[in-house]
């Protein structure tokens, strides 16, 4: 070379060099330099530590495996892994257990109530301590310890400590709270309260400061060995009359009214009746109301706007700031009660224009129930035709709504974002807090559509210089298109190496979250990545789960 001129040959020579080593790393290969395993694709990735992957666990849980993992294996890793964590340091990890569970940080209770059992075979004396005092703060309610045993059951055996630790759940609840416990979760997991009564076998006193009726004889009722259960009075008495075989409808209402039975203990022959309903919807929470406006519209107790019992659901509908429930959980009710159908069995009914307007404003007020991650996000939404030719399994809302959706709430929440949208090119998409959903999925479907590249938000991100913190990707399926557009810089990558080169270049740790609607699957996010996550499918958790993840835990 002379000066600062290259020559032919030396051309040549860099050229022949760089069709080898251009920035972007293969997949299957390390990246160079950097200390990077082997994952579950086959690809490489780097590796995060025993707690981290704990903590993920903990949140996200194993349920439906991944792309690259099974469902079983996946459990099984997460598993070993806590039982690392457990050994290492148990008060830590049940602290930690307890700290997810009962500040909701997960969508679910599951991956908690099975660490929490894993504390047991595996945790130390101070450990196994610390968990006994954890169980009534991860297991609230009947269900979650009717898993807990399960899971316990199924790992080991039982211990003194435990026996005492379980016994003392239903030897301190307020005698209220147990009397609802025991008509409202009577058998989960395949066990009852007189499964788990008889291996803890608490004793207590027969009778105890404040308690009108011995706390002994709600317990001997859980087992079936007290004679006279009216004689407790109260819930448990009016559960005990109106799951008479021959109970009038008349009966079954006032008792309902009267101690504000929940739904789930009512026999389902009287489900079939409107004025059950009726005296079932003032005191019914928000969730189940949305669960169970097809069954009462089905009924005949919601059938049209002048209804006084479709005053009362809407007047609660109307509020779901109260409750904090997440937008996306009404918008599906609404798809479905839209519907007219069920997805499961033949349960139809014909919607009520005033109910339908009501779900609509409420996903629009839930809004305010939203907490934003206060991250800078990069949100691409596949455009291409695929995404509103079918629906997502177990919901009647189609990826393209799901994602505009998804898209309208960072608008309304977040302050720093950037909505794009995507298919073979890339084009911004102009949603503003204010739109309706309608107008955000008509603005979707006229961009043009082509080949699917999922990697054009990081490449846009990386070709302008915008510096985020998280990427947030909305598809149906994986990235298949093989040509870049002219605006990007070459050569073409896999999404997962364009994040690589974005990181590298912003010296950044900026998240990526790719969401795939349906079944295919989606195998364009790196599992190994501590800074990835791959989600399959959409239900109400999704977005708790997209939450968490870029506010970091």
């Amino acid at each position: 070379m002379k000066g600062n001129k290259l020559n032919i040959k030396e051309i040549e020579m860099v050229t022949k060099y760089t069709q080898h080593f251009n920035g972007l790393t293969s997949q299957s290969e390390p990246i160079p330099g950097e200390n990077q395993i082997k994952n579950n694709a086959g690809g490489y990735g780097y590796q995060i530590s025993p707690w981290s992957q704990f903590t993920r666990f903990l949140i996200l849980g194993s349920e439906g495996g991944s792309f690259y993992v099974g469902e079983k294996k996946l459990t099984i890793e997460n598993a070993q892994n806590a039982i690392v964590c457990i050994k290492e340091d148990g008060v830590r990890a049940v602290n930690l257990i307890t700290d997810i569970s009962e500040n909701t940080r997960a969508p679910k209770n599951d991956p908690a109530i099975f660490a929490l059992a894993l504390v047991k075979q595996y945790g130390d004396v101070a450990a196994k301590k610390a968990m006994y005092a954890a169980i009534p703060r991860v297991c609230r309610i009947g269900t979650h310890l009717f898993q807990f045993c399960d899971a316990v059951q199924t790992l080991g055996s039982w211990s003194r400590g435990l026996r005492t630790a379980v016994g003392n759940w239903y030897k301190n609840m307020p005698i209220p709270k147990l009397e609802l416990q025991i008509v409202k979760y009577r058998q989960r997991q395949g066990w009852t309260h007189k499964d788990v009564l008889r291996l803890s076998h608490p004793k207590v006193p027969n009778v105890q400061v404040g308690d009108t009726v011995p706390r002994s004889a709600y317990l001997k009722y859980a087992v079936g060995k007290l004679d006279d259960p009216q004689s407790l009075g109260g819930m448990i008495a009016a559960f005990e009359r109106i799951n008479r075989v021959d109970i009038p409808v008349k009966d079954a209402v006032n008792a309902i009214v009267d101690y504000k039975l929940p739904w789930e203990t009512i026999p389902t022959t009287l489900l079939k009746d409107k004025k059950v309903w009726e005296a079932l919807i003032p005191h019914m929470g928000y969730t189940a109301m949305l669960r169970n406006l097809g069954r009462m519209t089905s009924c005949g107790l919601l059938v049209n706007n002048l209804d006084s019992s479709v005053k009362i659901v809407t007047d609660k509908l109307s509020k779901p700031e109260n409750e904090r429930v997440h937008p996306m959980a009404i918008l599906l009710a609404l798809k479905t009660y839209a519907s007219g159908h069920g997805f499961k069995g033949s349960l139809s009914w014909s919607p009520v224009r005033s109910i339908v307007d009501t779900l609509d404003q409420a996903f629009y007020a839930a809004f305010g129930s939203v907490e934003p991650t206060g991250k800078r996000l990069c949100l691409g939404v596949d455009v291409s035709g695929s995404m509103y030719g079918a629906t997502i399994a177990g919901t009647s809302l189609d990826a393209g709504t799901a994602a505009g959706a998804m898209a309208l709430i960072t608008a309304a929440v977040e302050k720093d974002y950037e909505i794009l949208a995507y298919s073979h090119e890339l084009v911004p998409l102009k949603i503003s807090p204010r739109m309706r959903l309608d107008d955000v999925v008509k603005t979707m479907q006229k961009i043009p559509m082509g080949g699917t590249d999922c990697s054009l938000p990081i490449k846009w991100a990386f070709a302008n210089n915008v510096s985020v913190d998280a990427f947030v990707n909305y598809t149906d399926n994986e990235t298949w298109f093989n040509s870049c557009s002219s605006w990007v810089i070459t050569p073409c990558g896999h999404p997962s190496e364009w994040l690589t080169k974005y990181r590298n270049k912003f010296q950044t740790e900026a998240k990526f979250v790719e969401v795939g609607f349906t079944a295919t699957n989606i195998s364009i996010a790196d599992p190994g990545d501590v800074g990835t996550i791959s989600l399959v499918g959409f239900d109400t958790s999704t977005p708790s789960v997209i939450s968490n993840f870029i506010k970091g835990f």
